[in-house]
């Protein structure tokens, strides 16, 4: 087993090496990073936050998975989870933890523009709409998202009068 002062310099380098993007070398260091479920949590959130940088989300999604069940959980892993689910097209588990997110209140405002945009997708035309309200009534959200948020519930509510029209 690896003495503490070597987990410490391995998980530090890990770090280190991720902020300077080189996330290559963040997943080799990683790989002798060893301890206890705390430390081993830490190590699968890292790794799956490296890994959504390389868009590799099928191997992100089994870390975040792996950090998640062993209880480690940081202010954005559902955000960055979700990230991973919404590239891999899981778009109905994206938008649950999308959802963890917003509740957790990590990028609040962005989380329910991923839950909204995701049930437009899916012509989840009510759920859309409400989330899109969501973000256009609250007073924390960002100019971007606000506009985007506008635009889209125009065309939600587009396709719903189109749909009352055809049936």
């Amino acid at each position: 087993t690896m003495s503490t002062p070597s987990f410490a310099s391995s998980m530090s380098k890990a770090f280190a090496e991720f902020k300077t993007g080189n996330y290559v070398e963040t997943l080799s260091t990683l790989t002798k990073v060893q301890g206890n479920n705390k430390v081993m949590g830490v190590r699968s959130y890292l790794k799956a936050i490296t890994l959504n940088k390389l868009q590799r989300y099928d191997e992100a999604i089994t870390s975040f998975r792996s950090s998640l069940s062993i209880g480690y959980t940081s202010k954005d892993i559902f955000y960055e989870y979700g990230q991973a689910l919404y590239a891999n097209n899981d778009l109905e588990q994206a938008r649950k933890v999308f959802n963890h997110s917003a509740r957790n209140n990590y990028k609040r405002s962005t989380s329910h523009y991923y839950i909204a945009h995701i049930s437009q997708i899916l012509e989840d035309w009510k759920l859309a709409k409400s989330y899109y309200l969501r973000i256009t009534k609250s007073k924390k959200a960002e100019i971007s998202i606000m506009q985007v948020a506008h635009f889209q519930l125009g065309e939600v509510l587009l396709a719903m009068a189109e749909l009352k029209k055809t049936s």
